[in-house]
């Protein structure tokens, strides 16, 4: 058949590999658009404000939190016809509240399981996420002498007599209870298979999870305030000047630090440093292997939460409407955002589908609930390249 009378079906050559270019030029305009990597540190400020609530009453609590939900406790307001405190569950994607429940005395929460946990004095409750209808409910010895934990499962209760409590988070069974040396004083911190815990005698202990049997406990120079355990470094935070890091095996000291204050809240890490707050309002970044100092950084503001960590970034808090952020490499200032009153929890980090972007719940004393992310990751406009409409627009093909 003759070139001419080809059938339209059938595009030459030349108009296809036009067509193929377009495309190609087309995806790497659409990449280079949306391309995480091109952010840098400083990209990610000024951070905006996603979506704000106020809440009916202020908080009693720091608020729990899973993938989906804030769960607040409020302080009772008979004004408005809440004579208990009262839980409430709000949507982390606008801040609806999902449901709300009375729960008389609460002083503990914590979620896991599809539960949240509600300690009110020596009674220990379990609601359900979703609408928070009661799904069961144990009886303790004594009021909790430290915060509620939960891990994979169990959920770790201790109390002013100084008894611990592992209960089987889906149901409230009781696997163990053990007695202590005396009451926990901070959050218990689990690794793996064993539960390490702060304990007002100076001990910190490492008992069994599955058995309760005690693995050693170790004597250190003040109060144990925090932990944070890992596989190959236990740091320990205290009340008085120190900050540690045990062997997990054995518990013995790997390396001590003396700073000028009690350390706040609980530390960070990453694989080469680890990093904590102290009240002396400076954040320090130790090696883990040794404990030298890499850096230290006087806060701008004064912070008592201690950090929250995303990736390279830092974010600190305290009594104060501020939120800084550092950079772990060096410590320099990364930027800051200030809430509309003082916040009353740390600072809740949810990692974003992209690089370096992520969520930052806060929570103010004054009750507002905020949801804070980077202006900068904002979906950027796609803007077609000029090339592609020129080879689009070519003149018609002759056949």
């Amino acid at each position: 058949m003759p070139e001419s009378r080809r059938s339209r079906d059938h595009l030459p050559a030349t108009k296809t590999l036009a067509l193929g270019c377009a495309f190609v030029i087309c995806l790497q305009s659409l990449a280079a658009a949306q391309s995480p990597q091109s952010k840098s540190a400083g990209d990610i400020f000024p951070l905006r404000t996603a979506w704000m609530v106020t809440l009916d009453a202020p908080p009693a609590l720091p608020p729990a939190y899973d993938d989906a939900r804030a769960y607040v406790a409020l302080k009772p307001d008979p004004d408005r016809g809440h004579p208990a405190h009262r839980i409430v569950a709000l949507s982390l994607t606008d801040g609806s509240t999902n449901w709300s429940r009375d729960v008389a005395g609460v002083d503990a929460l914590a979620v896991g399981d599809d539960l949240v946990f509600a300690c009110s004095g020596p009674l220990l409750q379990a609601l359900d996420t979703s609408d928070g209808r009661p799904r069961w409910q144990l009886p303790l010895d004594a009021p909790l002498s430290a915060p509620l934990h939960h891990d994979h499962g169990w959920l770790i209760a201790v109390t002013q007599g100084s008894q611990a409590f592992a209960i089987r988070a889906r149901d409230g069974e009781k696997v163990w209870q053990a007695h202590l040396p005396s009451p926990a004083v901070g959050e218990p911190a689990l690794s793996g298979d064993e539960l390490y815990l702060p304990l007002t005698d100076n001990r910190v202990a490492r008992l069994k999870l599955e058995t309760a049997a005690v693995i050693w406990d170790r004597k250190i120079l003040s109060q144990p305030t925090s932990i944070l355990a890992l596989d190959d470094r236990v740091f320990v935070g205290t009340r008085e000047r120190w900050f540690y890091a045990l062997q997990p095996g054995s518990g013995r000291v790997l390396w001590r630090v003396r700073v000028g204050s009690a350390v706040a809240g609980v530390p960070a890490a990453d694989r080469s440093a680890v990093y904590f707050l102290a009240f002396d309002n400076l954040l320090r970044a130790l090696d883990r292997s040794g404990g030298s100092l890499k850096w230290r950084q006087l806060l701008v503001r004064r912070a008592g939460f201690g950090p929250s960590r995303m990736d390279t970034l830092l974010f600190v808090s305290g009594p104060s409407p501020t939120i800084q952020a550092y950079d772990t490499n060096g410590g320099t200032s990364a930027g800051s955002f200030d809430a509309p009153h003082d916040l009353f929890a740390p600072v809740h980090v949810m990692p974003g589908l992209v690089d370096r972007d992520f969520l930052l719940i806060a929570l103010t004393g004054e009750g507002e609930l905020l949801a804070i992310r980077p202006q900068s990751l904002e979906p950027e406009p796609f803007v077609i390249n000029p090339f592609v409409c020129l080879s689009l627009r070519s003149p018609r093909w002759r056949y």
